[in-house]
């Protein structure tokens, strides 16, 4: 009798070919959804962590500091002022020009 009954249960929790595929498409998206949500928070942690420095070495007047959160390439674009600036070592000559030169003030950075 017993195995009449699990037989029976067996069959009635017995997929087909095409419900056990659906069933394996759901929780790969839901693998995915999930790894996704954890690289986007990954990936917020970096920015916030990579603008706290920033705002460390701005307030310090590191500006060598501070740029280490661009990119360091000669094909970095920089945009101010309606100017645009090409380059790593162009952005840092002009952080310093505008910020660090005679009479300038760099004042306090915050985000």
């Amino acid at each position: 009798m017993k195995t009449l009954q699990v037989d029976r249960l067996a069959n009635r929790l017995r997929l087909s070919g095409v419900e056990l595929l659906l069933c394996m498409i759901l929780l790969l998206g839901a693998s995915v959804s999930l790894a996704q949500a954890q690289a986007r928070g990954d990936d917020d942690s970096a920015i916030r962590s990579v603008l706290a420095r920033q705002v460390v070495a701005w307030n310090e007047r590191r500006l060598e500091s501070f740029m280490e959160g661009y990119w360091r390439s000669p094909h970095l674009s920089f945009f101010s002022g309606g100017k645009k600036i090409t380059g790593w070592d162009a952005t840092l000559d002009r952080y310093r020009k505008n910020y660090q030169s005679e009479g300038r003030e760099m004042g306090q950075l915050s985000f």
